[in-house]
Formats: structure tokens, sequence, C-alpha cells
């Protein structure tokens, strides 16, 4: 990591450029909703509006968690040691086995999903396999960054768009 100080600026502007736009659009939906049901009925328009505080709340409790997360945990650089598919369920998905050391001295594994396929279906084997090929040549053998809980490494998680190779 080159300069950890301008990579949590750049990371941190992706995420929260998102999040604005999308309370945004939830406020301005919801206030549309609200002034064209506000003259009606009152009982609907309260109970509406408990959802939408809910649904909002719930959002910015997940955003601000993700926000100090990437704000104060440490940035550990670890190595993509394989890619594997994982076909236990009814949904195929490509999962990256990372390799870190955490800021304890700690050497850790973190299991991600990168790819889904969607719902297994008859001869969608050529295709399932594809997928891995592809992410097997992107991800394969790079060094991702992880941003490192510092007392649970399991809660560890990577940013692969910012996977680097050889």
């Amino acid at each position: 990591m080159k300069d950890e100080k301008e990579y949590r600026r750049k990371l941190l502007g992706r995420p929260m450029r998102k999040i604005i736009w999308a309370f945004s659009l939830v406020l301005f939906v919801g206030l549309c909703w609200f002034l064209i049901k506000l003259p009606f009925e009152n009982v609907p328009l309260f109970i509406a509006a408990l959802a939408v505080l809910a649904v909002l709340a719930i959002c910015l409790a997940v955003s601000i968690t993700f926000y100090v997360r990437m704000r104060r945990w440490p940035i550990v650089t670890g190595e993509i040691d394989e890619v594997t598919l994982d076909a236990e369920g009814s949904q195929p998905m490509t999962v990256a086995k990372i390799r870190f050391t955490a800021a304890d001295g700690a050497e850790n594994v973190l299991e991600w999903g990168i790819s889904s396929f969607g719902d297994w279906y008859e001869g969608c084997e050529p295709d399932v396999e594809e997928m891995l090929k592809k992410d097997r040549e992107r991800y394969e053998g790079g060094r991702v960054p992880v941003f490192c809980s510092p007392k649970k490494p399991e809660k560890s998680f990577p940013i692969l768009r910012d996977v680097e190779k050889d």
C-alpha cells in the first residue's frame, strides 16, 4: 500500500456518493408519496411514515458502520491463494481464499465470494466453468487490500476491485 491516507480518501468517495444518491432517491419518492396521500387518510399515512423512517434508519446505521470500519480498521495486504467453485447449494459461486496477516501478527484465511451464477439449470456447466476461469485469471495470485478487524479477523473484508497482479 503506497499511501494509505490517500487510498482511504479515494475509497470512501466511492460508496458515499452512492449512499447519498440512494438516500436522496428514497427521500424524494417518500415525500412524493406523502404529498399525494396526505389529505386522504391519517392511519395509513402514519404507518407508511413509520415504515419509511425504519428503512432510512436501517440504511443509515449500515452506512455509518461501514464508514467507521473503513476509517478506523487497519489496512493490510492479502494474497489471493486460490479461486474455487462453491457448488454445494442451488446457486454456484466462485470464492477467493485470501491469506493475510492481522495487526496482531496472526495469519488468517478469509473466504470471500466473488461471482454468483444464479440457479442451476440443465446444461449450465460450461457457463459456470467459464465464470470460474475468468475469475481465476483476474484474481488468483493477486494482492488485495483488506480492512482487518482488530478484534475479530473473520469479520475483515477485502476490496476486490483493487486487486493487483504482477
